[in-house]
């Protein structure tokens, strides 16, 4: 079973919220921020400055064998009383002490735990207080001691791997999942979006668990929650430090709980497939506050459009929730109800740029509009072929016919509100497309093919 990174970032954030939770219930006692800082000053010799850096791994068990290839960070800032998930995937190319460059996860199968966190401290240059060893195999028991999780599923998704003995058989729409078919909700990953599509999924389904456990009705299902929880856990935390960080992260509220992913870009290297991480954008990435990186109209729209990463916050409700457009590239069944009417409001021309310098993909993406009666006055390149996310852009003062023109090309194309804004250059609404073109493809093929059949 292979996990993704920002899915046990959620797990972990997911299990102190409820183990904390719990211990508030049971004993009514909140420690506050400056007893946490010195209970694991305490515990590691020296005064916390800064934030808490935790590094996450995911175990699992393939053919007797252990391995990790889900691997995150943890900052939680204690005076700010929020939380930061980066990602890691497990192809980055990183220097292994004594093994030279190789994948992130092979220092775990070189030297376990402890090489693996020297590794991560050695080539990101932060220090990490604790780890946290995640065990998937009593996923399933988990979601069940709560009775399931609602959740809407995008699409129908159906695979089947006889030798690993997996059959995922999910049907389109609203469906109440148990543990088994929750767990075949976070491991589908065999559509056109692949990992990408799969880690949208999974940060849904935990919110969706976060929400499930904020209900007063969950009380009484919190104890057997967390026991089950507890089993899938290793740590070198202290019970004390463990237990006072699940008090404060069950009171921070979920708009402070924010998710994204090392950026970087994928490439080969003598026949071997790497990520290679942009040190510079981690950086940036680390530098700025949660309060910055969810602001949409602020410096992460930069990271957003040069580095290609996502950015999610806990409090999130997309699909799932309000039936918004889906991350993972393609209506809602909400939404398609709205489709018509969305193309209905493109009442003026619009423009389609290709960012990402492949050759053909503005005419493809030119051709789909108009075959959905949308006028295109213009297909072309953008001033760069750099645009790692798609983006949709309006002129400066633009009318508000203008304006709806964008943001509803926006919602067919699964692009986020926060990645639609006002560009100097534009002179029509403008889909400018990037890195990410195939899920805007997807998005367009779904909702054409939608028209096509009503």
């Amino acid at each position: 079973m292979r996990l993704r990174n920002m899915f046990l970032a959620a797990l972990l954030v997911l299990v102190s919220f409820a183990a904390g939770a719990y211990v508030r219930f049971r004993s009514e006692v909140s420690a506050p921020v400056e007893k946490i800082k010195d209970t694991i000053s305490e515990d590691m010799g020296k005064k916390l400055t800064g934030s808490l850096n935790i590094l996450l791994l995911g175990e699992d068990n393939v053919d007797g064998s252990r391995r990790t290839d889900s691997i995150a960070l943890v900052f939680l800032d204690l005076d700010a009383n929020t939380v930061k998930v980066v990602s890691l995937p497990r192809d980055t190319r990183v220097n292994i002490p004594g093994h030279g460059f190789q994948k992130l996860n092979h220092s775990y199968a070189f030297g376990g735990v402890d090489l693996l966190k020297s590794t991560v401290m050695s080539n990101l240059g932060i220090p990490i207080h604790y780890y946290v060893l995640l065990d998937y195999s009593s996923f399933a028991r988990m979601v069940d001691s709560i009775g399931g999780v609602d959740v809407y599923v995008p699409k129908k998704m159906r695979y089947v791997d006889r030798a690993g003995g997996l059959n995922i058989n999910l049907e389109k729409g609203l469906q109440h999942l148990d543990g088994e078919r929750s767990l075949h909700f976070v491991r589908f990953r065999h559509d056109a979006m692949g990992d990408i599509g799969r880690v949208q999924r999974q940060q849904e389904f935990i919110k969706a668990i976060l929400s499930k456990l904020k209900s007063p009705e969950m009380v009484t299902k919190v104890p057997q929650f967390v026991r089950e929880a507890i089993s899938i856990i290793k740590t070198d935390m202290p019970l004390s430090v463990a237990l006072q960080l699940g008090g404060f992260l069950s009171d921070i509220d979920k708009s402070n709980i924010l998710f994204t992913m090392m950026p970087g870009k994928p490439s080969y290297i003598k026949g071997v497939s790497y990520w290679l991480p942009e040190m510079e954008g981690f950086k940036r990435i680390c530098a700025m506050s949660v309060k910055e990186l969810s602001n949409p109209d602020g410096a992460s729209m930069d990271l957003v459009a040069n580095y290609g990463v996502q950015i999610s916050t806990a409090s999130d409700r997309d699909i799932y929730s309000d039936k918004r457009t889906s991350l993972q590239g393609g209506p809602s069944e909400a939404s398609e109800d709205d489709i018509r009417t969305l193309v209905k409001n493109i009442t003026v021309p619009v423009a389609i740029l290709n960012g990402t310098g492949k050759k053909g993909l503005g005419q493809i993406a030119s051709e789909t509009f108009q075959k959905m009666g949308i006028e295109v006055i213009y297909t072309g390149n953008a001033k760069h072929f750099d645009y790692r996310a798609s983006m949709v852009l309006y002129p400066e003062g633009a009318n508000q016919d203008t304006i709806r023109a964008a943001k509803n090309m926006a919602k067919l194309c699964g692009i986020r509100d926060s990645m639609v804004r006002s560009g100097r250059q534009a002179m029509f609404a403008s889909l400018v497309l990037g890195g990410d073109y195939g899920k805007i493809f997807g998005s367009l093929d779904e909702a054409r093919k939608y028209l096509d059949s009503h």
